[in-house]
């Protein structure tokens, strides 16, 4: 990039630090923006969560304000301005709802105004009916006109909050970044995996990875991967996500105990590239709320067909690569799983190689990060905010 870089400092504002895609992709962003002279340090408004441990083991500075999970805590506005102004960041860049608006606010109290708003859903507050979500959605809308600009990393993120109100002085999509020697098939793998769990070399394996959450719809997933379980004894489900075996019990005790020892339970895992490795094929489920998802465009990149809902930018990610079918229809998702599983090796083989490619071509680590820098630069010198 430019050798004529000027040294920027960010401060981050992020709901918690959970092992979701929004916080997984902050961790490998952080140290990549720091090789182009962007320095950062985090607050997290929740305690530290699942990735406290590897953004300290990065060398990342995170300053936890331990709210309460839930409704924002207006009294926290002074504590987080007083912090924000003890950073005396350059830029303050905020992710998820909740740090929006409480960064925001809390900025503004503190005298700087160069705020940036990193959505990373589509239609989060669409399936949200609290009786507590309209004020809050409104609140968001109102102070929409404030940051300096609004990053989407998905189409359809900036698509749905235009529709929701929202009135950004500036839109800039910049989409995830892949790490595609990380995230690339591994054949050592795949045997290690395989043989862990007790699955045959040349069995079918389908993998799904999402933590246990209703927009994640694993009820559905099941629905859908049953039925190709027990048409087909040699096809097995990996299942990768915090509390996901505890969601699946009331479908698997409905099932043959044959049927049920192909469901594998991973938990949370941290080699997830080894995981998609030791599969065939992988499967978004989601119903909602998907921005940009991390596990579709990673699983391509280790050379996987997609089988994936149209949420997001899912099909967009997919294109002529996998299948796209309308959420909330498991039996659409089943007939998707089947047509691929049983098709030729080579197609399916094919399908999986130009997959990968596309993950290639469209989303490395250094034209993303060249993106954010690119805007950092701009609203320091245009004097935006």
């Amino acid at each position: 990039m430019n050798n004529q870089r000027r040294e920027i400092h960010l401060l981050h504002i992020i709901t918690g630090l959970q092992g979701g895609g929004a916080e997984r992709f902050l961790l490998r962003l952080i140290p990549r923006l720091a090789e182009e002279g962007v320095t950062s340090s985090v607050i997290s408004l929740t305690n530290g969560g699942d990735l406290d441990e590897e953004f300290k083991r990065a060398g990342i500075e995170v300053t936890c304000l331990d709210l309460s999970p839930g409704p924002i805590s207006l009294f926290a506005i002074p504590r987080l301005a007083r912090l924000i102004a003890t950073k005396q960041p350059g830029i303050v860049l905020t992710w998820l709802h909740h740090a929006d608006l409480l960064g925001t606010v809390s900025s503004r109290l503190a005298g700087y105004r160069r705020v940036i708003w990193n959505l990373r859903c589509s239609d989060m507050f669409a399936n949200d009916h609290r009786w507590s979500s309209w004020p809050l959605n409104k609140a968001h809308s109102f102070l929409s006109r404030y940051p300096a600009a609004i990053i989407s990393n998905s189409r359809a993120g900036e698509d749905f909050h235009r529709k929701a109100g929202y009135r950004a002085k500036h839109w800039e999509h910049i989409p995830n970044s892949i790490d595609t020697d990380y995230f690339s098939p591994k054949s050592s793998a795949r045997d290690a995996i395989r043989s862990e769990l007790g699955i045959k070399n040349d069995d079918k394996v389908i993998c799904h990875a999402a933590r246990a959450h209703p927009m994640k719809d694993h009820q559905g997933f099941l629905k859908a991967a049953l039925p190709v379980l027990t048409k087909n004894d040699s096809v097995h489900v990996m299942l990768a996500g915090a509390g996901v075996e505890a969601a699946a019990t009331e479908h698997l005790t409905k099932c043959p105990p044959e049927v049920a020892r192909r469901v594998h339970f991973l938990g949370s895992r941290n080699d997830m590239a080894d995981v998609y490795s030791s599969a065939d094929l992988f499967c978004l489920s989601s119903i909602y709320g998907e921005g940009f998802p991390n596990v579709v465009a990673e699983a391509m990149a280790c050379g996987l067909p997609c089988v994936a809902t149209d949420v997001g930018d899912a099909a967009r990610i997919i294109g002529e690569t996998g299948r796209v079918v309308p959420p909330g229809k498991p039996e659409m998702l089943s007939a998707a799983l089947e047509e691929i599983l049983t098709m030729p090796q080579n197609m399916s083989n094919r399908m999986g190689e130009e997959a990968r490619l596309s993950i290639i071509e469209r989303y490395q680590p250094k034209q993303v990060v060249e993106s954010y820098v690119r805007l950092f630069n701009s609203i320091l010198n245009n004097g935006l905010g």
